[in-house]
């Protein structure tokens, strides 16, 4: 029994080395990241990662424990980029780290003590401040983006504060997936709560005419619900009224994904692209703002090419990227597909990929 443990420990020791032999030993100046994945890792495990893929298709992972020689955190939900700077939320460790996009070194560890906290979007407001949604708390908050500190609470009517967009002076985001909340960036006030049920994690976007765009949802029977079963509506809503002037219905057999539907736009923001699960395929569709209905086909089906989608984007080129998170063990990959749903690439990165943000 002891020679077997043996071989068992040395058969760890091998795949732990083998998988630090994948993080590369620093940035390459002669390589440009395309795009950056954020990856939880394993709840209260400490695994979340950020990954990098370069132009050149090569992938450098868990570059920010490369460069602090420490772990990056708990659950990674999001990142944004201000000012040459990453800001990475950490859910369950409470905090955001904050590095330089050039070397990804520490800057500044953001943390809130005051409160139990669980970060989730960072949304840039104006030089110096960002907003932080928060899953547990009924509250967004302000931080300073430049001294790297929390500077006050925004009050708002239902706890779990997700997605988030600016437009005409205004903040909107999402009340635990069961409206919209509009505040007022020169007064931080809520002012109008929008009767518009988010999917899931879906984005709020603004497309090339101004209006935002949520792609809305449908529950169980059951009121307190918080699981959407289906996709009912996208909706384009216009800033300045803040009134709902396009409505798209969905058919009723229309459902949501494990995760729920996600939404984006392209380059031009003239083209919406959501997944959803119709004739028990689930496949990626594309919707041009100026449409009147869904198309009753979707331009692929990748159900037979993805395992576990977690999350999807729309690359600068138009191209499909999907998040695989395989069993949430092991490393997971992010395939892009061309509207075909050919797959171009395909690349490993950390344990659940749960983000991805194009440079």
């Amino acid at each position: 029994m002891n020679a077997i443990l043996a071989v068992a420990f040395m058969s760890m020791l091998f795949v732990s080395c083998s998988d630090n032999d994948d993080i590369p030993d620093g940035p390459d100046p002669d390589l440009k990241v395309r795009a950056y994945v954020a990856c939880e890792g394993n709840f209260t495990k400490g695994t979340a990662s950020l990954n990098a893929i370069m132009e050149d298709g090569t992938v450098q992972t868990d570059i920010f424990r490369n460069a602090n020689n420490r772990p990056l955190g708990d659950v990674a939900q999001s990142f944004s980029i201000i000012d040459g700077k990453i800001f990475i939320t950490l859910n369950n460790s409470e905090k955001i780290e904050v590095v330089n996009e050039s070397d990804y070194k520490s800057v500044a560890t953001i943390l809130y003590p005051e409160r139990t906290i669980s970060p989730q979007y960072v949304m840039q407001i104006d030089d110096h401040r960002a907003v932080v949604s928060d899953l547990w708390n009924a509250f967004l908050w302000i931080i300073d983006t430049k001294e790297y500190k929390v500077l006050q609470e925004i009050p708002v009517s239902t706890y779990s504060t997700k997605q988030m967009a600016v437009a005409d002076g205004k903040l909107f985001v999402t009340l635990a997936a069961k409206k919209i909340a509009v505040i007022s960036l020169s007064s931080l006030k809520v002012i109008k709560e929008l009767d518009i049920p988010v999917v899931g994690d879906s984005k709020l976007l603004k497309d090339k005419n101004g209006l935002i765009w949520a792609l809305a949802c449908g529950f169980d029977d059951d009121p307190e619900s918080i699981i959407p079963r289906t996709v009912t509506s996208l909706n384009g809503i216009d800033p300045t009224t803040l009134e709902t002037v396009k409505t798209v219905k969905f058919p009723s057999d229309y459902t949501v994904s494990k995760f729920g539907a996600r939404l984006d736009i392209n380059q031009a923001k003239d083209k919406l692209y959501l997944n959803v699960i119709h004739d028990n395929k689930e496949g990626i569709y594309s919707f041009p703002i100026d449409g009147e209905q869904l198309p009753a086909e979707p331009l692929f089906v990748y159900s037979d090419k993805v395992e576990l989608l977690y999350n999807m984007a729309v690359s600068p080129e138009e191209t499909i990227f999907i998040c695989d998170a395989l069993d949430y063990r092991q490393r997971g990959w992010v395939y892009e597909f061309d509207l075909s749903g050919k797959r171009l690439n395909e690349y490993q990165v950390g344990i659940i990929p749960q983000y991805i943000l194009f440079k």
